[in-house]
């Protein structure tokens, strides 16, 4: 699936054959990006402080699968979304072009082996790439329930 990732007017656009996504780039809070298969795929994931805008296209496939799209994603101040290595490095690249403490993760390096140490917590499979707050990985993991602690 063809996707088309752009920054206009200070929103982050991706564009895909049904729907166009708008993140606003102020309201990104931190971004993390998982492991996610062996086949160079990683899942990212944006919090947000205000809510993502949806918008369907005018197509036969958008009316269609638009509104089944919706169902599933109800939760608008959080973004989970599986992107190949090379999507990814174009996110991050336009991303680091308009927000500052942007992190790109190596992605020559196989993610299978990612490891992060972070106050006291060996933390694998996953890499910060923003924190607007400029918070640790194990601060964002927890706000966010990820990382649990006794």
């Amino acid at each position: 699936m063809e996707i088309d990732f752009k920054i206009k007017d200070g929103f982050l656009i991706i564009e895909n054959f049904f729907m166009i996504e708008k993140i606003n780039l102020d309201s990104i809070e931190n971004i993390l990006i998982f492991h996610h298969d062996e086949r160079y795929e990683y899942l990212i994931t944006f919090y947000l402080l205000m809510p993502i805008k949806y918008i369907g296209k005018k197509t036969f496939w958008s009316k269609i699968l638009f509104p089944i799209f919706l169902i599933f994603h109800k939760d608008k101040m959080k973004i989970e979304e599986k992107f190949h290595d090379g999507d990814l490095l174009t996110i991050f690249t336009l991303l680091q072009d308009n927000l500052k403490n942007v992190k790109i993760p190596n992605m020559e390096e196989n993610s299978l082996f990612w490891k992060t140490t972070d106050s006291g917590y060996s933390i694998p499979l996953v890499k910060l790439v923003y924190s607007k707050n400029e918070q640790g990985l194990s601060e964002v993991l927890k706000k966010y329930n990820i990382l649990k602690t006794q």
